[in-house]
């Protein structure tokens, strides 16, 4: 009996037995979930930026001849929507979308959420759609694979089929490709539907969504594939369906969760408590030598021309107060960056261990929203206020008014949201994609001189 026959008669069987409309039915209501909760996000960074702009817009005033005192100057940090916000929404609904700076800001309070987590306990945060990919699609299609050969003989099929022609490896093969074909092609239609809702395929964005529609597809052909092998090597079905969701609880949930686990004990981020606490008491420690502090700012520039704008004291001493502060913290942020460096650096070099890692990494790289994409808009944030502090410093010490113009270049700075090549983690899911499927012919062969 050809192979494709075999498939057609599969999902026939499926169909009239309820299990292809059951499976369809759910995949749709899941997808539905996760496009309302990746919509939700998007909407929800959309309504802050345009807000963001529109303030910034109406606080713009090129035409006044006034000048305006440097400590009043505002620059706000828009963070640029993520090509593919709505597939995962990873660090995007935790990391801030806005910020806003002053002169007088230290560097801790324009974005206070710089401590992150890794990229796949981030993605299992919420139910989106790289949710659904890396961890509930291969549940159902493994339920649906399990115990193939011990259904067939209960039910009498395999003796007929094997009376037609058909071999026990090519029976089992087909089952397993009916079945994959039942949740990818449903799934793949739901993801395309979301890309045109989301804001359509062109540009950057296609591109990515082309990339994450070929990491869910390879995805689910692992997943595919290690049925093939689990039937082929365990055939009782209640064996089967306990060896299925085994190797699906090491790959998919505990795996990961461990690597995610011993990575943050590796390598523990600093307290945020105590990091509170200390720039508290460096603000406090900085206040009381303000003067010095102002005096020696000044001995240490003094190519600053001092101009005729009153620039009040207390701005002066903010001021100082506030480069004390980002001194006395630096050594923390630095301890919060490497700590993190650490975390990353672990989880990825055994990322090799378990598809699904590899698979969620790749995902939220892909969409931007990834943890490697966050640093990359707080690095280029935290350049952009201190040259905006330096600035707006110099001007304060050195008692300089700021022109309407030269405050409306500073209002407003975007950060970009890359999608980062995800090579490593494509590397490894097709490397295990060829391993899965190797061993799968090797458990048909199997199977055939069991026969």
């Amino acid at each position: 009996m050809p192979f494709w026959r075999l498939v057609g008669w599969d999902l026939v069987m499926l169909w009239r037995s309820g299990a292809a409309v059951a499976t369809v039915v759910l995949l749709l209501a899941a997808a539905a979930l996760a496009s309302y909760t990746g919509l939700s996000a998007q909407a929800a960074h959309r309504t802050a930026i345009a807000e963001a702009q529109a303030l910034a817009q109406s606080s713009r005033n090129p035409t006044a001849t006034s000048l305006e005192s440097p400590h009043a100057v505002r620059l706000r940090i828009l963070a640029d929507e993520p090509p593919l916000l709505d597939f995962a929404v990873g660090r995007a609904g935790l990391d801030p979308i806005l910020g806003e700076a002053t002169a007088l800001t230290p560097l801790h309070r324009v974005f206070e959420n710089y401590q992150v987590d890794n990229p796949l306990r981030l993605a299992l945060a919420r139910f989106d759609f790289a949710f659904l990919v890396t961890f509930l699609a291969p549940v159902i299609l493994i339920a649906l694979c399990a115990g193939l050969l011990g259904e067939e003989r209960r039910t009498g099929r395999l003796a007929l089929l094997l009376a037609q022609g058909a071999r026990p490896g090519r029976i089992v093969l087909a089952r397993v490709a009916a079945r994959a074909v039942l949740v990818i092609v449903p799934l793949s239609a739901a993801l395309v539907a979301q890309a045109l809702i989301g804001g359509g395929v062109e540009g950057a964005r296609g591109l990515a969504f082309a990339v994450f529609l070929g990491v869910a597809v390879i995805g689910l052909l692992i997943w595919a594939g290690l049925c093939v092998v689990l039937n082929g090597f365990v055939r009782q079905g209640a064996a089967s369906a306990v060896a299925a969701f085994s190797v699906w609880l090491v790959l998919a949930a505990a795996g990961p969760s461990a690597i995610t686990a011993a990575g943050q004990a590796l390598a523990p981020a600093p307290s945020r408590l105590a990091f509170l606490a200390d720039a508290r008491s460096a603000e406090i420690a900085a206040v009381k030598n303000a003067e010095s502090l102002a005096q020696a700012y000044l001995n240490d520039h003094p190519e600053l021309e001092q101009g005729g704008f009153d620039v009040p004291g207390w701005a002066k001493s903010r001021y100082v107060v506030s480069l004390r502060i980002d001194e006395a913290l630096g050594p923390v942020r630095s301890a919060f960056a490497v700590s993190l460096e650490r975390q990353m650096t672990f989880v990825t070099s055994l990322q090799v261990f378990t598809p699904t890692l590899a698979q969620s990494i790749a995902m939220t790289d892909i969409a931007g929203t990834s943890v490697r994409a966050a640093l990359e808009r707080q690095s280029g944030a935290q350049t952009d206020v201190a040259a905006f502090r330096a600035a707006m410093g110099q001007a304060i010490m050195g008692g300089r008014g700021v022109s309407a113009d030269e405050a409306a270049s500073w209002s407003t700075r975007s950060l970009a949201a890359p999608s980062l090549p995800a090579w490593t983690s494509l590397t490894i899911l097709l490397a295990w994609l060829v391993a899965v499927w190797g061993a799968a012919l090797i458990a048909m062969r199997r199977l055939e001189r069991s026969r």
